[in-house]
C-alpha cells in the first residue's frame, strides 16, 4: 500500500515538472486552458492531481479569465476547491490586474477624446464584478500622468471620498482630471448619486484650478460620457450658478454690514462730544 502511494506521488511530481517545463518553454497560446489552470493550482495544492479540479472550474465558469474574475464564494463552491485554492486564484487575479495597471500607466498616453478614454479604462474595468472608481491625472495637453484607484464597492454601490480625488490631483500636479467607474449590471446610465458625485468632484477640483474633462461610466457592452451627453456642461453651469449666487449673497451681506456700520458711526458721531481745546 505504501509503495503504491509513493509511486502515485512520484507520478504527480513528474507530471508537475513536465507541466512546469511546458509552461516555461511554450507559447501559452499553444496550450489548453486546462493545462494552464492545472499548473496554477499546483501552487496551492501539493501532492494531488489538479487536472480534475481544473476541469471542474472551467466547467463552472467557462474560461480562465472568468475563473479568476469570479467571486471568492463562487470559486469556493466548486467541488474540490478549498479556501487556500480560492484565495490563490483571487490573489493571482489581483497580481494580473496590478501588473496591467502599472504597465498601462507607465505608457505614454494621450487621453483627449471619449473613444481613447473608454479604450484605455476598459482594461481596468472589464470583468470587474463590483463597482470600481478610477481617476486619471493629465497634463494641460491631456497627456497621462498617473492613474489612481479611488474606491471599490459592491455590485451596485460605491462609497466615494471626494477629498481623495483632490489629494491625488495635488500630488500628481494634475491640470486636468478624468474620472471613470463601472456599472457591472450592464446599464451605463448615471444614477442620481452618480450625477451628485460628479457635481461634487467638479466643485472640489475647481477650487484647485483643476479641470474635470469627463466622467465616464463603463458597462460590459456600452458606456455613458458626461461630456458627450452634455450633462457635464449642465453640471458646470449649475455649479457656476451656485457659486455666483453665493458670491452675490456674500457681497450683499458685506455691503449691508458696511451700511449698518456707516449708520452706526453716523449716529455715534451725532451724539459724541468731541473734546474742545480749552486754551483756544
Amino acid at each position: 500500500m505504501e509503495t503504491k502511494e509513493k509511486n502515485k506521488s512520484q507520478i504527480h511530481a513528474n507530471h508537475r515538472k513536465r507541466l512546469q517545463n511546458l509552461i516555461y518553454t511554450s507559447d501559452l497560446k499553444n496550450l489548453s486552458e486546462i493545462q494552464i489552470l492545472e499548473y496554477i493550482l499546483t501552487f496551492c495544492i501539493p501532492r494531488k492531481d489538479t487536472n480534475p479540479l481544473a476541469h471542474n472550474l472551467l466547467d463552472e465558469f467557462g474560461t480562465i479569465g472568468d475563473v479568476l474574475e469570479a467571486d471568492y464564494d463562487r470559486i469556493l463552491s466548486v467541488k474540490g476547491i478549498g479556501p487556500v485554492a480560492a484565495r490563490t486564484l483571487k490573489s493571482i487575479c489581483k497580481i494580473f490586474h496590478y501588473n496591467m495597471e502599472q504597465t498601462k500607466t507607465k505608457q505614454t498616453q494621450l487621453l483627449s477624446n471619449p473613444a481613447q478614454i473608454i479604450d484605455f479604462f476598459r482594461a481596468f474595468l472589464d470583468k470587474k464584478t463590483n463597482e470600481n472608481f478610477y481617476m486619471a491625472s493629465l497634463t494641460p495637453k491631456s497627456e497621462l500622468i498617473k492613474v489612481d484607484k479611488i474606491a471599490d464597492g459592491t455590485v451596485n454601490k460605491i462609497s466615494l471620498d471626494i477629498r481623495k480625488i483632490s489629494e491625488f490631483a495635488i500630488k500628481n500636479n494634475a491640470s486636468l482630471v478624468i474620472v471613470t467607474h463601472n456599472h457591472p449590471d450592464g446599464n451605463p446610465q448615471p444614477s442620481g448619486e452618480d450625477i451628485s458625485a460628479t457635481s461634487k468632484i467638479f466643485s472640489a477640483l475647481s477650487v484647485l484650478g483643476v479641470g474635470l474633462v469627463d466622467h465616464i461610466i463603463i458597462s460590459k457592452d456600452s458606456y455613458f460620457s458626461f461630456y458627450s451627453s452634455g450633462l457635464l456642461d449642465h453640471i458646470m453651469e449649475a455649479e457656476h450658478s451656485k457659486q455666483s449666487k453665493l458670491s452675490n449673497k456674500i457681497f450683499s451681506l458685506v455691503v449691508d454690514q458696511s451700511q449698518v456700520d456707516i449708520e452706526t458711526e453716523t449716529k455715534r458721531a451725532n451724539i459724541y462730544e468731541y473734546p474742545t481745546n480749552k486754551n483756544s
